[in-house]
């Protein structure tokens, strides 16, 4: 197995995971819908002025029930994402140690279950991933206020009102969605790092799927090689993978050298209109990618604006 196979193999189990995980996600919100909408429609008259909305407390009332469900939602998501987790963790580990099998005569590599149960159930902000997901109550209750209160000043229908609401929790979903699939991508990386240094492997590989979908970042860093101790680069929605670097692999050609093959036409597909313009006028790929340390994530990356590069900072 190449460790482009190895890569694949795991980016397939991810994005498998990390489907299930937004079904189930899903479920969850529709059924904060519907129990929102029922209560809207069961409490509100459509002659309920604005200021009997006030006078009879409905408001206050409301928000305390949303941001109620909301907490009990919020319990929900981190089991949903802590299994996810633990499931794209343990299967990591389990094909890992084929994988060194196959590359390595002497592997005997078995997972820290400690460094296993650390990484499941937290977000890499270190905290409980219930405690992050806790924060959506106060942005929807705020939100959701302001809807109300609109709705009514405009003497709108229940079911417009109820609308209003909908989206609003809507807005929550997404969020949810987007911080399950980036700390699911945080766990797996932290653990494969982790599980790397257990066999004294003292760098990994950055794959990319280099596809239509993959960022210019992406394609950037595929192939390149990083000591374990600098934190794997990530970005939302990201979908790459780490690879041990092993004696026994040969040369990985880099996202640069794959995307200098490309036909044009592909290569317009990915860089736009105007930045293809500028790489047939001699423009790097490395150009259009910047980067910046954190603290916290460490050496990251990102597209340079377009602004940036007209002015000849190429």
């Amino acid at each position: 197995m190449t460790a482009e196979q190895f890569a694949k193999l795991q980016r397939d189990f991810l994005i498998k995971t990390e489907k299930r995980s937004a079904i189930l996600l899903d479920a969850e919100f529709a059924r904060l819908k519907r129990e929102i909408t029922e209560y809207l429609f069961q409490n509100l008259s459509g002659s309920v002025s604005l200021e009997n909305l006030y006078r009879q407390n409905f408001l206050d009332n409301f928000l305390d029930i949303l941001t109620e469900k909301v907490d009990i939602l919020s319990s929900s998501f981190s089991r949903v994402v802590s299994r996810t987790q633990g499931d794209v963790i343990n299967f990591t580990s389990g094909e890992l140690k084929k994988y060194l099998k196959l590359k390595i005569e002497s592997s005997i590599f078995s997972p820290d279950r400690e460094a296993i149960r650390h990484l499941i159930g937290r977000a890499f902000e270190g905290k409980s991933l219930q405690t992050v997901f806790k924060r959506m109550k106060q942005p929807v209750a705020s939100r959701a206020r302001i809807e109300l209160i609109e709705g009514f000043a405009l003497g709108e229908s229940n079911a417009a009102i109820a609308k209003r609401i909908s989206d609003v929790t809507g807005m929550a979903r997404y969020r949810a969605l987007v911080l399950s699939r980036n700390e699911t991508q945080m766990s797996y990386r932290a653990a494969s790092t982790e599980f790397y240094a257990e066999n004294d492997i003292t760098e990994y590989r950055f794959l990319s799927a280099l596809d239509p979908r993959s960022c210019l970042v992406c394609w950037r860093l595929h192939g390149t090689k990083w000591k374990l101790e600098v934190k794997p680069h990530i970005h939302v929605g990201c979908r790459c993978c780490v690879v041990p670097v092993l004696k026994s692999d040969g040369e990985i050609k880099t996202g640069i050298e794959h995307f200098q093959s490309l036909e044009t036409g592909y290569q317009k597909q990915i860089l736009g209109t105007k930045r293809f313009d500028l790489y047939q006028n001699g423009s790097s790929l490395e150009s259009f990618v910047g980067a910046k340390k954190s603290k916290e994530f460490g050496q990251n990356y990102f597209v340079r604006n377009l602004s940036d590069l007209s002015l000849g900072q190429t």
